[in-house]
């Protein structure tokens, strides 16, 4: 909840991103190297830290669930401003 405040998401549509992405499995692992609650790549995870102001420990971060969700949610707030808000698009 806390995130989906700090991003202006409301908290189900941030729910329903885990669900779909790891049914609420925070060892998930993906196809093409997702990991954890919101399935996110390594890189990725480092560039939005990075960009984000966030503190990144490496992948092993991502099986956190409170990092992931933090991670997730600075991500998906990126892809909403470069896609106009277009919710379809991120």
């Amino acid at each position: 909840i806390d995130e989906s405040l700090k991003h202006e998401f409301d908290p189900v549509f941030l729910l329903s991103v885990i669900q779909g992405e790891s049914s609420f499995n925070p060892e998930q692992l993906g196809k093409l190297d997702e990991i954890g609650l919101m399935q996110i790549r390594p890189a990725t995870g480092e560039w939005i830290c990075k960009m984000f102001g966030m503190t990144w420990k490496g992948e092993a971060s991502l099986f956190d669930p409170v990092t992931n969700v933090r991670i997730g949610a600075a991500y998906l707030s990126f892809l909403r401003q470069r896609f106009d808000s277009h919710a379809q698009l991120y």
